[in-house]
C-alpha cells in the first residue's frame, strides 16, 4: 500500500467514524438535513455583509488572544469599526488607522488592525461584484 493509498483508507475511516457519530446523535435520522439546516443558519447569504465582517474581525483578534478579552473589548471594536460597516471600514485611510491605534479600549495590534482594514477592501469589493 502506497503513502497515498494509506492516507485516503485513514481519510475515509475517519470519514466513515464521524458520519456514524452524527447518525448517532441525529435527531429524526436524517442527518443531511439537520447538517444542511445548521449551515443556512450560520451561512444565510440574506444576512448583510456586516454580519460576516464582524465574524471575521472577532476571528482576527481572537488568533493569540484569550476570547475573554476580545470578547470584553467587542463593543468597542465594533464602535471603532463603524458598526461593522465594510463600505466605511474600506475607506480607513492612515489617519484613521492612527486613530485606531491609539485607542485604549480596543486591541491595538498594528497587524491586525491593517488586516481588518484591509479584509474591508476585499469584502466591499466582492460584494460589489
Amino acid at each position: 500500500m502506497t503513502a497515498v493509498n494509506k492516507n485516503d483508507s485513514d481519510l475515509k475511516a475517519i470519514f466513515d467514524l464521524t458520519l456514524k457519530k452524527l447518525r448517532e446523535i441525529s435527531i429524526n435520522d436524517n442527518v443531511t438535513k439537520e447538517i444542511d439546516e445548521r449551515r443556512n443558519r450560520f451561512f444565510d447569504r440574506n444576512k448583510p455583509d456586516s454580519y460576516f465582517y464582524e465574524i471575521l474581525v472577532r476571528d482576527i483578534h481572537n488568533a493569540g488572544m484569550k476570547a475573554t478579552v476580545v470578547t470584553s473589548k467587542l463593543p468597542f471594536i465594533r464602535e471603532a469599526s463603524s458598526d461593522f460597516e465594510i463600505n466605511k471600514v474600506a475607506n480607513y485611510g492612515e489617519r484613521d488607522f492612527e486613530k485606531l491605534m491609539t485607542n485604549p479600549k480596543i486591541i491595538r495590534h498594528e497587524r491586525k488592525l491593517r488586516a481588518c482594514i484591509c479584509n474591508a477592501r476585499t469584502m466591499s469589493a466582492l460584494s460589489q461584484e
